[in-house]
């Protein structure tokens, strides 16, 4: 290799090769650091070093990974190159090994003497301490900026303890600074490893970039070395006073993560020890981000607590809400005038969107909190009952839609008024009602874009929705009465209708002892529009109902179901199946009291 060819007494191989490096600019430093680390190779040090500070500024970032290597003589070398260049965007990194209790001396001594070659002087620990916390804190805080990511991607050099070289990794913008930031929280912490807000940030960097990183809709990954292997390694309790802190600080992406751990190492104790006052992971169960919530309810059923806590409500509430999903993408018109409302209805269905329509205020907040599937509203300035300004208050504070993206319609001459309300509003912007497809889907694309990365796929909605009626099935199946399950029933009766949830949907029903439960099922299977497996599955989950709990139908309604039966037969041979189920299930329970 050219690296190799350095020491060579040729000119004619050693200045090839030192071009050949120059040329591959930051790939040339592994090789050339490899032979500046092995004490047998003295002889080509000189050449290697010298073709380093040519490198200039290519050299820097990867002599930057090359400072994250556990080997202290390499870190020192790292360091010593550093100064040598000048670099000062190392300055950051340079001061955790110069006031690290930690240091071998000859680190520190090589840490004061860079610093001093950059800036001319080397601050006193005070002040490493408050450059430190600076540089830490700017990056985090501009993390929870939710807006999209248009800077072109950005590259960090890491050291790959597998390779036992630096090596680079592509971040976007904002993940690049926090990378950067994650670095430098770890220098901070460990110059006092007992201060707990050390400590703290060090773990919200750590988890904040890593689930940007792999993005805010996957789990993170687990395993020694990862984010979440660091962060579990400390323990459930400082993992849930950390939950605590990201959720105060509007650090979502790190409370997720924060609460995906906690369902793997937690206990039933996290829910409880507060007494009256909800935990943070039941806070999380009610949070306006759904993907938090999610997380939190997830580790909530996964921690399997017999016992009521405080917030418990949130989460079979949160159950209810995820299993209402369609799974489709949805909009929501909120328009005094119905006309004007299914014109904008229509225009949104061209662009594939179910649109329901609300024409006063009430209806357009019932139908929003009842559904996770809105991407957006379109709100017009002159919807009443409650007037626009309220409605929107409403859904601004309500959990359920606080980030929904908000269009909020104006008349020309009212524009300039209601703009000035939407800079003051969240996730909203102001606009004139759009009259052609093409204006429609500019409008769209701004309001997704007001949701930024934290806007949910039909896909993830559709993954919620199955996982939580799932959950509802096993709470409704076992003995327990910390979770309301019953007061979830209109939600899972309305999964009875949604393509690829209705079996889910039935077996749930199917442990609810209502009357409202078994006319849920009977209607879903006596619709002939219904798949034949819906419908059979609510036959059978009618029958299983039945036989638990008796028949709680009317008198009108048993005969309701003969007189289908009757009117069916030589029609229909499916239906024909489905209604005999249901029948057989009646008279199986022909001695119960019919409507008890």
């Amino acid at each position: 290799t050219a690296a190799g060819q350095l020491s060579d007494p040729s000119a004619a191989v050693h200045e090839p090769a030192a071009v050949a490096l120059l040329r591959a600019r930051e790939s040339a430093v592994a090789p050339l650091v490899e032979i500046l680390k092995d004490p047998n190779r003295a002889a080509e040090h000189a050449a290697a070093r010298q073709v380093l500070l040519y490198l200039n500024g290519f050299a820097v970032p990867p002599l930057l990974g090359v400072v994250e290597s556990p080997d202290p003589q390499v870190r020192t070398l790292a360091i010593e190159l550093l100064g040598e260049l000048g670099a000062h965007e190392a300055i950051p990194q340079l001061l955790g090994p110069l006031v690290w209790p930690s240091s071998p001396e000859s680190m520190r001594a090589a840490a004061a003497t860079a610093i001093a070659r950059i800036l001319g002087r080397t601050p006193d620990r005070q002040e490493a301490i408050a450059i430190l916390e600076r540089a830490v804190r700017e990056p985090l805080e501009r993390s929870r900026n939710d807006a999209p990511e248009t800077a072109a991607p950005a590259t960090v050099w890491h050291w790959n303890h597998k390779q036992n070289e630096s090596m680079p990794v592509e971040y976007d913008q904002t993940g690049a600074e926090l990378a950067k930031a994650t670095r430098l929280a770890r220098d901070l912490y460990l110059i006092d490893p007992s201060r707990a807000d050390w400590r703290r940030q060090y773990l919200m960097a750590t988890l904040q970039a890593a689930k940007l990183r792999g993005g805010v809709a996957r789990p993170l990954a687990s395993g020694d070395g990862t984010a979440y292997g660091v962060a579990a390694y400390y323990g459930p309790d400082i993992v849930d006073d950390l939950l605590a802190h990201a959720m105060a600080g509007g650090y979502v992406p790190a409370a997720t993560g924060a609460a995906q751990i906690l369902g793997d190492i937690g206990s039933p104790v996290l829910l409880v020890r507060g007494g009256a006052r909800p935990s943070p992971l039941a806070d999380a169960a009610a949070h306006p981000d759904a993907r938090l919530r999610f997380a939190a309810i997830e580790a909530i059923m996964k921690l399997e607590t017999g016992q009521a806590f405080a917030g418990s409500s949130a989460v079979a509430n949160g159950l209810g809400y995820f299993a209402r999903s369609y799974g489709v993408p949805r909009a929501l018109v909120a328009h005094p005038v119905s006309t004007e409302a299914q014109t904008l209805a229509g225009l949104a269905a061209a662009l594939g969107y179910d649109a329901d329509i609300a024409t006063n205020g009430r209806d357009a907040f019932e139908r929003a909190v009842r559904s996770p599937d809105y991407d957006f509203a379109l709100v017009h300035s002159h919807i009443d009952r409650p007037e626009f300004d309220h409605l929107v208050a409403q859904l601004r504070r309500d959990p359920r839609t606080a980030l929904m993206p908000l269009g909020l319609l104006a008349p020309e001459n009212e524009l300039s008024l209601v703009s000035d309300f939407a800079r003051r509003t969240p996730r909203a912007e102001a606009f004139v009602q759009p009259v052609t497809e093409e204006q429609m889907q500019i409008r769209a694309g701004d309001l997704l874009d007001r949701a930024g990365r934290w806007h949910l796929s039909a896909a993830e909605r559709e993954a919620h929705a199955t996982a939580a009626l799932d959950w509802l099935l096993e709470l409704a199946a076992r003995p327990q009465r910390v979770f309301d399950v019953y007061a979830q029933e209109p939600a899972v009766a309305s999964a009875l209708y949604t393509p690829g949830l209705e079996v889910r949907a039935a077996a749930v029903l199917a442990e609810l002892g209502t009357a409202t439960a078994q006319r849920s099922l009977l209607e879903s299977a006596d619709l002939e529009t219904q798949p034949i497996q819906a419908r059979m599955a609510a036959a059978g989950a009618f029958a299983r109902n039945v036989a638990r709990f008796g028949l709680r139908l009317s008198r009108d309604e048993v005969m309701h179901q003969y007189d289908l039966y009757n009117a069916n037969a030589g029609r229909n041979g499916e239906t024909h199946d489905v209604l005999s189920a249901v029948l057989d299930a009646i008279e199986q329970k022909s001695t119960t009291t019919v409507g008890q």
